[in-house]
């Protein structure tokens, strides 16, 4: 399943350009930023078992031309009365597995919406959770703020998210990312939060 879709207000906000009024003073100071490029949510299952993870993959630019990823995630693992909860990070520049990760993203096979008169593809099967990738457009087409969705059960979306996982395995870490004089701030540290970036 593929659907273009409007993103919640925090998500798009985060991600729409800035237009600069002219050129800035040799003297400007230099912002970080932290841009949630690609947001990734895990949800659903069945027979006992139930996911809920949200992750962000976001490109951080610590100075001008100091630019990595990291990673943020919260899950909620059940397994029938057992609830599994965390929350972790990545730091791309300790972990050379999420560049390959970023990759299949590109290699993903195109989608389009299928017309009207079209048979039916996205009749969810049973007792499996549903992963959905929301990232921007490529797109000759002017706008702001466009993304989209890619959405599936068992198709190429869930497999490059569950190969991810296996490769990013060893990345994992409880700390926030350092940052310039603090640390990343995180996004999925309250459930409000979670309910705003999840795709």
């Amino acid at each position: 399943m593929s659907a273009a879709t409007t993103m919640p207000l925090r998500l798009l906000a985060a991600l729409l350009p800035i237009v600069g009024l002219g050129p800035a003073p040799a003297n400007a100071q230099f912002t970080i930023t932290v841009d949630p490029v690609y947001a990734v949510s895990v949800r659903g299952g069945g027979l006992g078992i139930m996911w809920d993870e949200t992750t962000l993959l976001q490109r951080v630019e610590a100075a001008p031309g100091d630019v990595f990823w990291v990673v943020e995630s919260h899950s909620l693992h059940t397994r029938l009365r057992e609830r599994t909860e965390t929350h972790r990070w990545i730091d791309g520049r300790r972990c050379p597995q999420l560049g390959e990760v970023l990759a299949g993203i590109a290699r993903l096979p195109r989608a389009n919406i299928a017309p009207p008169d079209s048979a039916r593809t996205d009749i969810p099967p049973s007792d499996m959770p549903e992963t959905r990738l929301a990232g921007p457009v490529v797109t000759s087409a002017p706008g702001i703020g466009m993304r989209i969705i890619r959405a599936d059960y068992l198709g190429p979306v869930a497999d490059w998210w569950q190969r991810s996982r296996g490769e990013l395995a060893v990345c994992w870490q409880n700390e926030a990312i350092p940052l310039g004089e603090g640390h990343v701030q995180p996004k999925l540290d309250r459930p409000e939060n979670i309910a705003d970036w999840r795709p």
